[in-house]
């Protein structure tokens, strides 16, 4: 051994064996990680009591490579020296390096090179084995996926994606001893891997974190919610009573409240991602923050829902009469032959590389992923920029060959001018989701500066929630990864604690605080309870007390403390005026208060029964 590795082995802790078809093993103070000559895990000693944790029978592949059409690529050479982790196939190549951290909690693996792996979606790189007791694994970086169970795998799908901006990906193990034990040793995760987190004024430290997870639960650890809409600011506070009468903690506003207007109901349109209903906040931000205060000093939160990084058509800053250069695209190239302001057909020369979008017909998520350029076919592809002029390209003709054209164009679309422009002026195509909006692209700047200015609202407001609705905009280059990116761009540009989810109920990976076990029953997921506020319509009658009873009896059933008192359809808030004509709204808020202080008292073996009577019967005439 030399004196670099064992410097190495007393600085890191761990012990390094390699060779060229020798078995390579990790030593951490909790298990020993050992890998076949082959190059699968061999074994996985827990070292406290000898135990075994891997199921010898059918290890799994280890680390191997995956490409569309062939069978895994197996990486059949692990050699370990200091702390790296050198993964070869039989012939040397490709080979992928790790850079190994090992704390005494925990074993982190981070990619620090990838060799002659094709810069392609074609290829991807996958680890896995096969646990008779699980271990625990966590994915460190958003182009990271890790799944944990008895085949824990994680999943690196867009190695082709190489930008500097981005990590190639990273992965830490762990064998908790208990549920405090398991989120110390996550909140050393957070901390010794520098992953995302928000803005604090002194120095990130476990001791940081952990006043950070105590302050975010003491404001979120109650999430019991009303729904508010309303179309003035008086209305909005003469809302707040009956929030208060509920017991309810937050109070919501839906994006028809407090961004707003005819045409801002739910995507944004020709309104700032993070702008402002003006009709119910006259003043803009300094009306929504005194809101937020209003409802700070009665113990509340202001929490908004949110439409992830849209940009709208008419966008004032990012689209106007200038679209921003970093608006997703599908492929850049030039025109060849000038044309003036009423010309209909383009021709065009694509940059090297560039394909034509296509979609793909009863394709599942998975393949809209891996047969690039295939869109989802809520993603649309028919407008084009040149110079400043944003063009609805009617058909795409000639894609075989050299020179494209784009026929039945709709000039001067949005804001923008249709103008002359000359041979050679760049052309960019531009991506939408359901035609309604224009996004950042994943590896630009207006990425990030899109996630600060709406943090900063958020910041400048004090709201204390983001809500990713639509975070499938983000993923026009495959699956998640886009999405999550932005989601930690956000969540390093706050200062208070949020909460936060997509439209599914799952938040990102990178709020941290959701990771622990002293924040599980704060998570929304689709058992929250309902209190449903509705005067009679044409569709169904007026709500009453057993729509209350059954909502927040599925709440408390499966031991979820949230609860939301809103309108049972879009949009979701209720407004003052049906609050006053209803009849039971005394009832309906007093059986939600009810509800919420018996939930704290129930036994799991009192939820259990309750879980066995939530069943539909069989309708016997069906």
């Amino acid at each position: 051994m030399t004196l670099r590795s064992l410097f190495a082995e007393l600085l890191l802790g761990v012990f390094i064996a390699s060779a060229a078809h020798a078995s390579a093993t990790l030593t951490s103070p909790r298990f020993v990680l050992k890998f076949s000559s082959e190059g699968q895990v061999a074994s996985l000693i827990k070292r406290d009591d000898g135990s075994e944790l891997l199921n010898l029978s059918n290890p799994g592949l280890g680390l191997y490579l995956k490409t569309r059409d062939t069978a895994p690529i197996r990486f059949t050479k692990i050699a370990v020296e200091a702390n790296r982790l050198v993964a070869a196939t039989e012939a040397g190549y490709p080979r992928v390096t790790f850079r190994i951290s090992d704390a005494d909690r925990y074993l982190a693996f981070h990619i620090e090179r990838v060799e002659a792996v094709p810069n392609s979606s074609d290829y991807s790189l996958h680890f896995e084995m096969n646990l008779s007791t699980p271990l625990r694994v966590i994915e460190l970086d958003y182009m990271t996926e890790a799944n944990m169970g008895a085949n824990l795998r994680v999943d690196w799908r867009h190695l082709w994606n190489r930008d500097p901006s981005n990590p190639l990906g990273g992965f830490a193990l762990y064998y908790p001893e208990s549920e405090q034990d398991e989120d110390d040793t996550l909140l050393r995760i957070w901390v010794g891997e520098k992953l995302p987190h928000p803005q604090v004024s002194g120095e990130w430290n476990t001791v940081e974190a952990q006043q950070w997870v105590d302050r975010w639960l003491e404001m979120h650890g109650d999430q019991s919610r009303f729904w508010i809409h309303a179309r003035d600011e008086k209305e909005l506070y003469d809302a707040v009573p009956y929030a208060e009468k509920a017991g309810t903690r937050d109070i919501y506003l839906f994006t028809d409240v407090w961004r707003g207007g005819d045409t801002e109901r739910f995507w944004n349109v020709k309104q700032m991602n993070w702008g402002i209903n003006k009709k119910v906040f006259p003043k803009g931000e300094e009306d929504l923050r005194a809101f937020a205060d209003h409802l700070c000093q009665r113990n509340l939160n202001l929490k908004l829902h949110w439409i992830s990084g849209s940009i709208g058509f008419k966008d004032p800053k990012y689209v106007g009469t200038r679209p921003n250069p970093h608006l997703a695209s599908w492929g850049r190239g030039t025109v060849i032959k000038g044309f003036d302001s009423q010309a209909r057909t383009i021709l065009f020369r694509p940059d090297p590389g560039v394909q034509m979008p296509f979609r793909l017909p009863n394709a599942t998520w998975e393949q809209h992923y891996t047969h690039p350029p295939a869109l989802h076919p809520w993603f649309d592809f028919e407008w084009v920029v040149v110079g400043d002029e944003i063009i609805h390209v009617g058909s795409f003709e000639d894609t075989d060959k050299p020179v494209w054209r784009l026929t039945n164009c709709r000039r001067g679309e949005f804001k923008t001018k249709a103008v002359a422009h000359d041979e050679a002026a760049p052309l960019r195509g531009l991506i939408s989701a359901y035609k309604a909006v224009f996004m950042p692209e994943n590896d630009s700047p207006l990425l990030e500066e899109v996630a600060a200015e709406y943090a900063g609202m958020l910041n400048r407001c004090g709201v204390s929630h983001v809500e990713f609705d639509g975070a499938e905009i983000h993923t026009y280059n495959g699956r998640m990864w886009g999405f999550r990116k932005f989601a930690s761009l956000v969540y390093q540009h706050l200062d208070h604690p949020v909460t936060t989810y997509t439209s599914s109920g799952s938040p990102p990976p990178c709020n941290f605080e959701y990771r622990l076990n002293a924040t599980k029953h704060t998570w929304p997921g689709r058992d929250k309870g309902i209190v449903p506020v509705l005067l009679d319509e044409s569709y169904r009658p007026a709500s009453n007390l057993l729509d209350a009873h059954w909502g927040l009896s599925q709440m408390s059933a499966h031991g979820s403390s949230i609860y939301n008192i809103m309108k049972p359809d879009p949009m979701f808030g209720v407004n003052v005026r049906a609050l006053r004509v209803h009849g039971l709204t005394e009832e309906l808020l007093k059986t939600a208060r009810n509800w919420k202080e018996v939930n704290g008292l129930l036994s799991a073996d009192q939820r259990e029964r309750m879980r066995k009577t939530l069943y539909f019967a069989p309708d016997p005439c069906a």
